[in-house]
């Protein structure tokens, strides 16, 4: 396990900060057009969001037809002139996405809860019904590397597999029965001395819609990550992105 801190060179290709819920039916996705004034001064690129729902029908002794059709419009996607941030505000809630390179959870949790905000204003959504944060992590190691000098986490070996492991998927889900905190955590090997570590982390539970309610929750949620993420790596790890 590595200790706990901030890297200057973080090995994450994507962080996003995201909240559900659920509007009153009437309301309309249009109404967040009139956003593009009010933030395109960083987000100044808009596109919309449609759903697709696909039909797949399989049938012995016949090759597999699939129709797909768009069912409406779900929200829009507001990017910023570098493509590094991204704003989506839907009719199931709104999302914020931060790419490489990430800066630090300091800027990136008030601009997060200043769009909140913002989403607040045009639905007057009454509760967050899931709260999560999202880190994907590319860890680059030496490809001819002990494994066990950079992650403190390995994937089961089988007795009578070839010694020199080539790749793994490992998939675990674990929740924290006393306040419904779940982690959803993927750890995947996929070749050339690159790792990706997935992390997820979440809560389902009820909660109000303002800065006070929210924060404890988020402030939770990404210390569990750190958590997830530096001890799942070793300090030699760590000093790679230090």
């Amino acid at each position: 396990m590595a200790a706990i801190r901030h890297l200057s060179r973080p090995p994450i290709t994507e962080a996003l900060v995201d909240f559900r819920v659920s509007l009153p039916g009437a309301f309309k996705p249009e109404a967040f057009t009139s956003l593009r004034d009010t933030i395109k001064y960083r987000y100044p690129n808009m596109e919309e969001m449609r759903r697709f729902e696909a039909q797949i029908q399989i049938e012995l002794g016949k090759s597999v037809a699939a129709q797909q059709e768009t069912t409406g419009l779900l929200g829009y996607r507001f990017r910023s002139e570098d493509g590094k941030d991204v704003a989506q505000f839907r009719t199931d809630g709104f999302t914020y996405n931060r790419l490489e390179p990430y800066t630090s959870w300091e800027e990136v949790r008030p601009e997060a809860m200043r769009l909140w905000q913002l989403f607040l204003e045009k639905t007057a959504a009454a509760r967050v019904d899931r709260l999560a944060l999202r880190y994907i992590n590319r860890l680059t190691l030496p490809p001819r590397g002990n494994l066990q000098e950079h992650l403190d986490m390995l994937p089961p070996v089988f007795k009578g597999a070839p010694s020199v492991l080539a790749e793994y998927l490992v998939q675990v889900s674990s929740v924290d029965v006393g306040t419904g905190d779940r982690a959803n955590v993927t750890s995947a090997l996929v070749g050339g001395g690159v790792t990706l570590l997935d992390i997820e982390v979440s809560n389902t539970g009820t909660t109000g819609v303002t800065a006070q309610e929210i924060d404890p929750v988020l402030g939770r949620l990404h210390t569990m990550k750190n958590e997830i993420f530096f001890g799942t790596i070793t300090e030699q790890t760590a000093e790679r992105y230090q």
